[in-house]
């Protein structure tokens, strides 16, 4: 009966998992999705030639950021279906945040953002890489996308003194209300 009730509590488990995957699913994708249909509409009229290719970029655009949203949460779905517990290992915190920011630092450079690490050389914690990792990307595109071009972006690392517990934060300089009080 308990290994029975156990298999049951699994499945419950599982179940409750794959619908909270299917909402934030919905979610994610409302945007790039809605986004696609209103710049297909806008081609089906008379635009010019300029706003025409506007419109194919910004389909290209809405559909990347559609696939790379669900690259992301299937990869999160795989992980939580794994044992997660016994599959952590030492990762370097600061290595991955430095990394993360490499990688949008060209993108950040071309809109007008500045973006940087405060961090110690090392922070090793037990964790999964690849969830860490996507973790940090939400945060950090987040950022890019919420904040007016000129903003300096900031992820920051550190320890607590009491309890040695690591943080990791993404910040902003403000620049938003400056620009939301000149218009």
């Amino acid at each position: 009966v308990d290994a029975i009730n156990t298999l049951l509590d699994r499945q419950h488990e599982a179940l409750v998992r794959e619908r909270r995957l299917a909402n934030e699913v919905a979610h994610e994708l409302r945007t790039p999705l809605s986004s696609i249909a209103l710049q297909a509409s806008a081609l089906a009229g008379g635009l010019d030639a300029e706003a025409r290719a506007q419109a194919v970029q910004r389909i290209g655009q809405d559909a990347l950021r559609a696939g790379h949203v669900l690259s992301q949460l299937l990869a999160l779905a795989r992980a939580s279906r794994a044992e997660l517990h016994g599959a952590k290992t030492a990762v370097d915190l600061c290595e991955i945040a430095r990394t993360v920011c490499a990688d949008y630092a060209q993108a950040a450079w071309q809109r007008g953002y500045e973006l940087a690490v405060e961090a110690p050389s090392s922070i090793t914690i037990l964790g999964h890489a690849v969830l860490l990792d996507l973790a940090a990307r939400n945060l950090v595109e987040n950022a890019l996308k919420h904040t007016p071009p000129g903003t300096r972006i900031t992820v920051q690392l550190g320890v607590a003194r009491e309890g040695g517990a690591c943080w990791l934060q993404v910040c902003d300089d403000g620049a938003r209300g400056a620009a939301d009080a000149q218009d």
